[in-house]
């Protein structure tokens, strides 16, 4: 067997129990920190509705917000930057469970 062969043959790669533990922790904590994200996220879209007013002689209107502000956004780049996260912690964790040949 040539030393280039040798040098080139693909082993299998065990990683420790505390990596591939540690890799599903931060991968469920990432996926617990979404959820919260898009319910405050379903929250603030959900005050944006028309106005409603009653023309009987009562002036009652529920107005919710008209537009979206700079705090819409942010929340927004929130959400995404959590699930961009999670899916990127969630793939790291499957990619450190294999056993790679």
């Amino acid at each position: 067997m040539s030393s280039a062969s040798v040098r080139y043959r693909r082993q299998y790669l065990h990683r420790s129990a505390s990596v591939i533990i540690w890799s599903w922790v931060g991968a469920l904590a990432s996926a617990v920190l979404l959820w919260p994200a898009v319910l405050i996220m379903a929250a603030d879209l959900s005050g944006l509705r028309s106005c409603n007013v009653n023309n009987s002689g009562l002036t009652i209107s529920s107005c919710g917000k008209q537009s979206l502000n700079i705090g819409d956004f942010i929340i927004l780049i929130l959400v995404v930057s959590v699930a961009i996260l999670t899916f990127s912690a969630v793939t790291h964790a499957i990619r450190m469970s294999r056993r790679v040949k």
